[in-house]
């Protein structure tokens, strides 16, 4: 009985002060102009639908159109003569106030894919049974096919083709940052690393430990490598692909490889032999860059409604609690409305939860924002939780306090 009265006291008050709640996020200017180049990961492969691309996420997000150059299959050469010689591009460019690039991948990918070892040969020394890749329907089916002595053969091929591929992507890479800035030096020109589509070691997955076993010798050894070197003394790939990113002083990195790795098989469909991002890892490459600070705060909608229909509202804080708190961020724990602050409106979005919640009436707050009105972290949304925000608000503005955080530790 009195948590219906005090529900009926919060409506009321609620209602009283509809004006001054606010339980979306600010509004952005909605002539921002962002670039997307690159290749199929930001031309939108890997989802059902393009709105569960990154790119289209982050457009909804900001409620702002993304001009997205990207092309399937595209490598750092093409790119590179893209933004030398499309005028098209080249205007964009130099328009743009943000530029996402993903580019890299490809270029690591296609010796990968390309190679071809033959198994078996007839009396007359034609192929009739040979390994490739893309031969192969899922991951279990290729890595019974390659054994030993096809590994060995394997791995010698693409020990030979990498080095010159990671070389030439790095050159082409530098070159493409360095086109970019002398056409715009004031964009934020912003590029992922590359992520390890074989870094499974956090997976539960349907392969057979023998072929789990045979994927993480290849990560490990292989695609380490490829993305991240060997270091000034190595023989194989002294400056990896990621490495050569982060250390390009006109690029600010998105450090993709690193919120993707050891979960593959979570966030991509690597289990359909395709080694692009599905919806839940379109959704954390989007917040990733949300978080990189490179574009102004937007409407978190979006991402609750990424969190939702990817599934990753029932997965992804069991499987990947650091990636989970990424994508929660986009609603600080007490930000309710996400406008960056913590308010009185923010306390008044907790009592329109609770008060329609307990009334029967269902959630009027999303999935997110829900997360961020249970400050005291007990589960559950309550006048306890408003109590809190409205006592740090207070002790905010008599500068008692400076963080919400600090706060929260205090009591």
């Amino acid at each position: 009985m009195k948590k219906k009265w005090i529900a009926c006291f919060a409506a009321a008050v609620i209602c009283a002060n509809s004006g001054a709640i606010a339980v979306s996020a600010e509004e952005v200017d909605k002539n921002y102009n962002i670039l997307a180049l690159g290749d199929s990961i930001t031309a939108g492969v890997g989802v059902n639908d393009y709105s569960e691309s990154y790119v289209s996420i982050l457009s909804e997000y900001l409620e702002n159109p993304i001009d997205n150059r990207a092309e399937s299959g595209m490598k750092s050469g093409e790119l590179l003569s893209m933004v030398q010689s499309d005028s098209s591009v080249r205007d964009s460019i130099q328009n743009a106030e943000v530029i996402l690039v993903s580019i890299g991948a490809n270029d690591i990918m296609s010796p990968i894919l390309e190679t071809e070892i033959v198994q078996e040969t007839d009396a007359d020394g034609n192929p009739t049974k040979v390994f490739k890749v893309l031969n192969f329907n899922n991951p279990e089916e290729m890595l019974n096919s390659l054994d030993a002595k096809t590994r060995v053969k394997f791995q010698r091929e693409i020990t030979k083709a990498m080095p010159i591929a990671v070389a030439t992507a790095n050159e082409n890479i530098t070159a493409i940052a360095a086109e970019i800035k002398s056409l715009n030096s004031d964009a934020d020109l912003i590029f992922q690393t590359v992520y390890d589509p074989l870094s499974i070691t956090n997976d539960t997955t349907t392969l057979s430990e023998n072929a789990i076993s045979k994927i993480n010798i290849m990560s490990s050894s292989m695609v380490y490598q490829y993305l991240n070197g060997s270091g000034e003394n190595g023989t194989l790939i002294p400056i990896g692909l990621n490495s050569n990113i982060k250390d390009n002083e006109n690029i600010q990195t998105v450090d993709i490889y690193e919120n993707l790795l050891c979960n593959a098989w979570y966030y991509t469909n690597l289990k359909d032999m395709d080694v692009h991002p599905n919806a839940i890892g379109h959704m954390v490459i989007a917040a990733s860059i949300v978080n990189s600070g490179c574009l102004p705060r937007g409407n978190g909608e979006a991402f609750a409604k990424a969190y939702e229909n990817s599934g990753a509202v029932n997965t992804l804080a069991e499987q990947d609690a650091k990636a989970d708190a990424l994508v929660k961020s986009i609603y600080p724990l007490g930000d309710v409305d996400g406008d960056g602050y913590i308010s009185v409106d923010d306390a008044s979005g907790v009592l329109t939860q609770y008060a329609n919640h307990a009334a029967g009436n269902g959630d009027v707050l999303n999935v997110l924002a829900r997360f961020a009105c249970d400050v005291d972290k007990n589960g559950e949304i309550s006048v306890d939780d408003a109590s809190i925000i409205l006592e740090f608000y207070a002790k905010h503005a008599a500068g008692l306090v400076d963080s919400f955080d600090e706060f929260l530790s205090s009591k």
